[in-house]
């Protein structure tokens, strides 16, 4: 044996630790402390990463639910545009004197049911004006209530509607109401 080497109490010599011979212990607790160290870092990753992943599944989730609401909105406000159409080729002056429009809307809601486009009309035209800029052509406030195959959303649309005088035709008073002649 070297003399100058000493055995310690479990009969190693070199003055190590017991777990590693040669190395002493106070540089064996040392490296005891650091090898939680990397534990808790790659915990603190994993922490991270889920919230991550968390926050990621929350913002999709919130943009396919913003993207259903668009799909509902548009598809309400095509329906409603569509009875805004549908208006324009009706007969808006004879319309105005009907006491609701449930007749009207009953039709409507079994032609909507076979095409798709579902929409309303929640009260008869009302005549607004004669437009002396277009030979005083009646004009009619309308609305259209649209909503979704689903029923889900509803838009309401209010237009006003120039009814244009047919070639030849001479008009020498105005719709019901009117006070003034033309």
């Amino acid at each position: 044996m070297n003399p100058d080497m000493e055995c310690n109490e479990a009969g190693n010599l070199g003055g190590g630790s017991e777990m590693n011979p040669g190395i002493s212990s106070k540089q064996a607790w040392q490296g005891r402390g650091e090898r939680g160290a990397a534990l808790v870092v790659a915990l603190m990753v994993m922490v991270i990463c889920a919230l991550l992943g968390a926050t990621s599944i929350l913002t999709s989730n919130t943009d396919i639910q913003i993207s259903m609401n668009e799909r509902v909105y548009h598809e309400a406000l095509m329906n409603a545009d569509a009875g805004v159409q549908w208006l324009r080729t009706q007969d808006l002056e004879e319309m105005s004197g009907f006491a609701n429009m449930d007749a009207t809307n009953a039709a409507l809601a079994a032609v909507g049911a076979a095409t798709g486009i579902r929409f309303q009309i929640p009260q008869p035209p009302q005549f607004v004006w004669n437009d002396p800029r277009a030979g005083n052509a009646a004009v009619y406030r309308v609305r259209s209530q649209g909503q979704d195959r689903n029923g889900g959303g509803q838009v309401v649309v209010e237009a006003e509607i120039r009814v244009a005088f047919q070639e030849g035709e001479v008009r020498s008073e105005g719709p019901p109401g009117y006070a003034g002649s033309n």
